[in-house]
């Protein structure tokens, strides 16, 4: 049986613990990264402001005056979430002798399957329920203006059905190339508007797909 040269079995066993090294460096970095990310979405406020960041530039005044919060305080979480990356400054916009700081959210900021089965039950609740609260409050307020009816194209249904695993995992990867094709179609319109001189209409689309509760008794 050939034996392998001493020099090159050091150098296997360095390469091999390199390796080692990376992986638990990439590992430590990634239980860190989840740690932080669980820490800094147990704030409500937080988890409201990232939403928001991700539909459009907003700034620390204007969240606080939409929400009815310190500018203080809602400054205060715009940094932690600057900090950690989730949301980045965009530009600075001169007001009545001030500056306002605009913000939009980064892929940072997103959360990915992954990222939810990690993080802590009360942090996904808080999550959970920060979302829906803006989201209903954005579609009450298209209500009150009357935009929700505005064009008799508008889609507002749901339903409970009786599903098993296999169904299920198709309807939500449904849901998901359906989320999936919204850039694309923001970008197709884009394009469409900057040949034509047209504006944009603004339009608030929303996907849920989630285990029924038990009948209250």
């Amino acid at each position: 049986m050939a034996s392998m040269p001493a020099e090159a079995e050091t150098a296997r066993s360095k390469a091999t613990g390199a390796d080692a090294g990376e992986k638990a460096a990439r590992k430590s970095g990634a239980s860190q990264r989840k740690a932080t990310l669980a820490k800094l979405l147990s704030h409500p406020t937080r988890v409201q402001i990232l939403a928001a960041a991700h539909r459009q530039a907003i700034s620390p005044s204007e969240f606080a005056r939409t929400h009815g919060s310190s500018t203080s305080s809602v400054a205060e979480h715009f940094r932690k979430l600057a900090d950690y990356g989730a949301i980045k400054l965009v530009r600075m916009e001169p007001v009545r002798g001030s500056i306002k700081h605009m913000y939009v959210g980064t892929k940072r900021g997103v959360i990915t399957a992954r990222d939810w089965q990690d993080l802590p039950e009360s942090v996904q609740g808080d999550i959970a329920g920060a979302g829906l609260q803006d989201f209903v409050g954005v579609t009450a307020h298209a209500i009150e203006t009357g935009s929700f009816t505005a064009r008799g194209d508008f889609v507002l249904t749901w339903d409970e059905a009786k599903l098993d695993e296999v169904a299920w995992k198709t309807l939500t990867q449904m849901l998901g190339l359906v989320w999936a094709k919204v850039p694309s179609l923001e970008e197709e319109s884009a394009m469409r508007l900057a040949a034509t001189g047209g504006e944009p209409m603004k339009a608030i689309v929303g996907l849920a797909a989630f285990e029924a509760p038990e009948p209250s008794e």
